[in-house]
């Protein structure tokens, strides 16, 4: 494919145009607060694999900007997930919900599965897991909304301080 020397400068000003749209400079302290918020809710809940179109769709529908809240999406990564947000929301849940002990052997039980009983043993298991399941979830709504909140707070400080300082800088010297 031949590039002519009208391509180029295309590209640059299409880049530029979707640079200034995915990182408005302009934005609200709120609204840039509400992508963070919605960003870290959906990344902190169990929505492994579709958080940032998730974000991405959230944020259009409440037309909010797009980059602050897929990059606070990433403050779920797996590590974090895994070690911090999913045993605190499971603890959390157990807590407030106090879910019945299962006395099963999971390893065994999935051993015994045959044709003839997948649907007795997915049915049974579906049955003695499901408080814990609940717990969980409602656990997460809890971490998952006080993180997003705490969040929404620092980004909505460090958007007005940034807006402050660049007001301060732009009156320049007196």
């Amino acid at each position: 494919m031949r590039k002519t020397g009208l391509q180029i400068p295309k590209m640059k000003r299409m880049l530029k145009l979707y640079s200034i749209r995915a990182f408005p400079r302009n934005s609200p302290p709120r609204e840039v607060a509400w992508a963070v918020f919605w960003g870290v809710w959906i990344g902190v809940m169990p929505t492994i694999g579709i958080a940032i179109p998730l974000t991405l769709l959230v944020c259009w529908l409440f037309k909010i900007p797009k980059a602050p809240g897929v990059a606070a999406s990433f403050v779920a990564i797996p590590p974090t997930l895994f070690s911090f947000f999913y045993p605190l929301g499971y603890w959390i849940g157990q807590v407030l919900l106090d879910p019945v002990a299962v006395d099963i052997n999971l390893l065994d039980e999935v051993k015994s599965i045959s044709y003839q009983n997948i649907g007795v043993k997915l049915s049974m298991l579906i049955n003695q897991a499901s408080p814990h399941l609940l717990a969980f979830l409602i656990g997460m709504l809890i971490v998952a909304s006080i993180t997003a909140t705490i969040f929404w707070f620092v980004a909505y400080y460090v958007v007005q301080q940034k807006r402050k300082l660049q007001r301060s800088i732009s009156k320049g010297p007196m």
